[in-house]
């Protein structure tokens, strides 16, 4: 499933819980915990590569990468979340296969 590059990152620009930094890609302000939020667009083996000055035209993945901590966790799950229901999209954690 794929998601309009432009379109999205319009829409994470208004999560005030995150800056952007590249043209795909965000991490944390100042008082949250650290994270990165990357706009990726995979090929149909899951590789990807991006240039982050530039963004394709539609993207099929995005990436959080944060601390381990709960706090992280939980900060950045509820961020996900409310990216995924934006799209209408589902949440999956790649180290334990959660959905």
């Amino acid at each position: 499933m794929y998601t309009n590059t432009i379109e999205l990152v319009e829409f994470i620009k208004t999560i005030p819980e995150l800056k952007q930094t590249d043209k795909v890609q965000f991490e944390n302000t100042d008082d949250c915990p650290w994270g990165v939020v990357s706009l990726i667009k995979c090929d149909d083996h899951g590789c990807f590569s991006f240039d982050k000055k530039k963004h394709v035209a539609q993207v099929n993945l995005i990436e959080l990468l944060f601390s381990d901590t709960e706090e992280s966790l939980s900060h950045y799950l509820e961020i996900g979340t409310r990216i995924a229901k934006k799209l209408d999209w589902k949440i999956s954690d790649d180290h334990n296969d959660e959905i």
